[in-house]
């Protein structure tokens, strides 16, 4: 069950936080009937698609739509950012999280090497988590820049 005043969901919920569900805030979640992985929700900092099933929480899932590109560890990938995001420059902590498709097996074997997690989606897509911003804490294998 989720908190209801609880302003960061990740700090109290250790499904919501093994979901990589950092992005989501008050009122991007709530009691409901659970969120599958490979489910993408779109949060108040960004888009994130579900790393691990959520159980008895709900998020407005959006499917994957493609509106950008951004480059990751030197490859080009089409990913989903909330509108507004600037290109080339670090992003605000608004547009931080981005959901970006591995269409190659190449992409697939350099997030497996980078140890970043991978998510099938039901439609057979192989997404995987990034962030635009820089921030001292975030991991290295996960950061991208918007193109």
């Amino acid at each position: 069950m989720v908190k209801k005043s609880q302003w960061i969901w990740y700090l109290t919920n250790t499904k919501v936080r093994a979901a990589f569900f950092y992005n989501c805030r008050k009122r991007d979640l709530w009691d409901g009937s659970g969120i599958d992985k490979g489910t993408i929700i779109e949060g108040a900092n960004g888009f994130v698609v579900a790393e691990a099933a959520v159980p008895d929480v709900s998020g407005k899932a959006v499917a994957f739509q493609p509106n950008r590109r951004c480059e990751w560890q030197g490859m080009e990938l089409a990913c989903m950012v909330k509108a507004g995001a600037l290109a080339g420059q670090p992003a605000p902590r608004e547009f931080n999280y981005i959901v970006a498709r591995l269409s190659t097996l190449e992409a697939e074997q350099l997030a497996a090497r980078h140890k970043l997690p991978t998510v099938q989606t039901p439609g057979g897509e192989v997404l995987a988590n990034l962030e635009i911003a820089r921030f001292a804490t975030q991991g290295k294998n996960r950061l991208a820049t918007l193109l």
